[in-house]
């Protein structure tokens, strides 16, 4: 059963009712003809049995971005993330100065960084033009070249994402773990997640597999500082109780 509030969308109504694969078909071939050929039976089933949601889960798409050597997924069609997520340009390959132009229009980057702040979208683009300029335009070879380069990175920024709706404990206190850390030994250690996704030159598997590091390294300092403590305060107790007879015989005096 679908949700009584569902996103205001002109292919709604359409798309709540599509319930068999030709139908489903039918649909794509209408509305998204560019689309349809790509897309196989067993996709198009899957698609027309997927119940309804008033909100899409956090999902990417992996492991290959592309299929065959004619198609290719770019932007947000690879991943679901918050809105605010992947807004630096170039984390991982900080292009000293690039231009790209199409249509007529323009989009000049510097340093690595948009001064409006692109999202992951044109880290996409950039990729897969490296990736096509490597194979000399060979178009398979840089949509597997792509896949490789850009998937991981999209697992990475949606499992990023989805920690951040764990509540305290998968996403407050590591804020302040991380932020306590980061102040005491920069060198060692990154700034939480959110400042640290800023950084446009560490990409978001790199981040994710570095943060990994940082909560085994943490567990290991807290617990060898708890194994202290408990060390010193049962020092402290043996020493306590060793002159514990001593004050009892002499009644207190030194």
């Amino acid at each position: 059963m679908c949700p009584p509030s569902l996103p205001a969308c002109p292919f709604t109504p359409q798309v709540v009712g599509l319930k068999t694969l030709d139908d489903t078909r039918a649909f794509f071939n209408k509305n998204f003809p560019q689309l349809s050929p790509a897309l196989r039976n067993a996709d198009l089933e899957r698609f027309s049995e997927r119940p309804c949601r008033r909100l899409p889960t956090f999902s990417y798409v992996g492991p290959a971005l592309h299929r065959g050597g004619t198609t290719v997924l770019l932007g947000d069609a690879i991943h679901t993330v918050k809105p605010y997520f992947g807004q630096v340009w170039g984390r991982g390959q900080p292009p000293a100065h690039h231009n790209h132009q199409s249509g007529g229009g323009m989009w000049e980057f510097s340093g690595g960084r948009s001064c409006g702040g692109v999202n992951s979208a044109f880290e996409d683009v950039a990729t897969l033009e490296r990736c096509l300029e490597e194979h000399c335009e060979r178009v398979p070879p840089a949509l597997a070249s792509f896949s490789a380069a850009r998937a991981p990175d999209a697992a990475a920024l949606v499992n990023l994402s989805r920690r951040m709706d764990g509540g305290f404990f998968t996403f407050v206190l590591p804020l302040i773990v991380d932020a306590f850390m980061h102040r005491l030994a920069p060198w060692l250690f990154l700034p939480p997640v959110v400042t640290a996704m800023q950084n446009e030159n560490l990409g978001y598997a790199q981040l994710a597999a570095r943060k990994v590091r940082e909560r085994i390294l943490q567990a290991l300092l807290g617990g060898g500082l708890l194994a202290a403590l408990g060390a010193a305060a049962a020092a402290g107790a043996r020493f306590l109780w060793g002159r514990a007879p001593v004050a009892l015989i002499t009644g207190g005096a030194a």
